[in-house]
Order: C-alpha cells, then sequence, then structure tokens
C-alpha cells in the first residue's frame, strides 16, 4: 500500500495486453500503473480530477487487440481510452440514464476481434455496447445497444460489475447483487444463467469479476465467499 510508483492503494482491476503488459487500476491513487509480466514498474498516469486523462475512482481496465486501454473512471461517471503507454486518446460518458450516459461504471470487457466493447454499468444496471474508436484523439467509441432492467428475472441485473467477452463473442455479466453469472450473445439474447446464493460449490455470494480463458473456462471471483469458483463455459 502506498502512493509510490509500484504501490497501490484498493486496486479495483487488473488487465494483461497481447505483449504481456500488466495493467492495474490503482483505484484509492485515481491512476493507471503499468508493469511488465513479472511485476516490473514502468509507467502511471492519471491523477486526481475530472479533465481528460483524469480519475475519480477508476475501477475497470481492458487491453483490445492493438493495445489501447480502456479505463472505467468510475466516479467521475465514463470511460477513458488511451495508448498503451498512456496518451489520452479519448472519453465519453456523463452521469445519467439514457443510451451512452453512466452511473458508476465498473467493469469492461473487449471482445477478442476488437470490435465490441462492453460497459457494466453498474448502478444503472443494465450492460452497454459500443464500437471501438479511433487511433485519434477526439474519436470515441459509438452507442451500439444496451440490455437489462434493474430486478433479479432473467436478463435483469443488480448492479452488475465483471463483464468479459469469450473468443465467439459472447458476454458474461457478474450479476453482483443477483449472486449469479448471465451470459448473453453479443447481441444482448439470454443464452443462460447460473448460480444461487450460498456458500456451496456453484453458490455465488456478491461476485465481482469474471474471465474468460481463449479455451472457454470461465473463472469468477466470488467476493464474499473469499474464493474463486472454475466453470464450464455452460455453468457446470
Amino acid at each position: 500500500q502506498g502512493t509510490a510508483n509500484g504501490r497501490v492503494d484498493t486496486p479495483g482491476a487488473v488487465a494483461v495486453s497481447a505483449d504481456r503488459k500488466v495493467y492495474v487500476a490503482d483505484s484509492g491513487n485515481d491512476r493507471v500503473q503499468q508493469f511488465t509480466g513479472t511485476g516490473v514498474f514502468q509507467r502511471q498516469w492519471g491523477g486526481s480530477g475530472v479533465s481528460d486523462g483524469r480519475f475519480d475512482g477508476p475501477s475497470g481496465v481492458a487491453v483490445d487487440v492493438t493495445g489501447q486501454v480502456y479505463v472505467a473512471d468510475s466516479a467521475n461517471h465514463r470511460v477513458q481510452q488511451f495508448t498503451a503507454t498512456g496518451a489520452f486518446l479519448s472519453q465519453w460518458g456523463t452521469n445519467g440514464a439514457a443510451n451512452g450516459q453512466f452511473a458508476t461504471p465498473v467493469g469492461l470487457g473487449i471482445a477478442p476481434d476488437g470490435v465490441k466493447v462492453l460497459v457494466a454499468d453498474t448502478f444503472n444496471h443494465r450492460v452497454q455496447r459500443f464500437t471501438p474508436g479511433g487511433t485519434v484523439p477526439g474519436a470515441p467509441p459509438a452507442f451500439v445497444s444496451t440490455w437489462g432492467s434493474q430486478g433479479a428475472g432473467s436478463g435483469q441485473f443488480l448492479g452488475p460489475v465483471g463483464v468479459d467477452v469469450d473468443v465467439s463473442g459472447n458476454v458474461y455479466v457478474a450479476d453482483a447483487g443477483n449472486s449469479r453469472i448471465q451470459k448473453f450473445s453479443s447481441n444482448g439474447d439470454l443464452l443462460t444463467q447460473w448460480g444461487t446464493p450460498g456458500v456451496g460449490d456453484g453458490h455465488l455470494n456478491d461476485p465481482t469479476g469474471v474471465a474468460v480463458s481463449a479455451f472457454g473456462a470461465v473463472y469468477v471471483a466470488d467476493r464474499l465467499n473469499n474464493r474463486i469458483q472454475e466453470f464450464t463455459s455452460t455453468g457446470e
């Protein structure tokens, strides 16, 4: 814990690029830090504030196939996009419930083909999908679609936090408040769901993170059960 380079304060998320750079959303320090795959500090950027390139409680980070870095700037209710070395490219989102707006976004997922950016819009209880932006400043991703509403029914959410995309474009969402994982097609059609509150194998308690391997294994951060669970892509 600390504020010096390589120290962190309440880290919220981690992402790894294709060339094995490790990016950490250092939430309590309002910055992103970059490390080698063995943990050697390389650089950091950000700082507290609302201007471009600054953060307020960044809680999510993801890297696309080109190496661009997306950060869920949660308390600023927006997503920011950077080069692999931290140069600002674009930002989008304001506080609200309209399409393209956010209420404390946390989770980010990038499809392996790089053409889908998924945002867990946590307190709007939905997922929003965007197309990637350009490689120059001022070209943010474009809104495509949204799905979900507050509730416990199939396809609804209660504070979704984690999101990831498999090689086929299917979207997995850690529906934290409902203690379950929901799986959707790339267009937001519900495919399956699994998990109920509890402590037994396959039960979940406030799952906040989900990650899918290239081979389809689904890993879930089962937060209040203090464990990781591994599932097949159909929830077994």
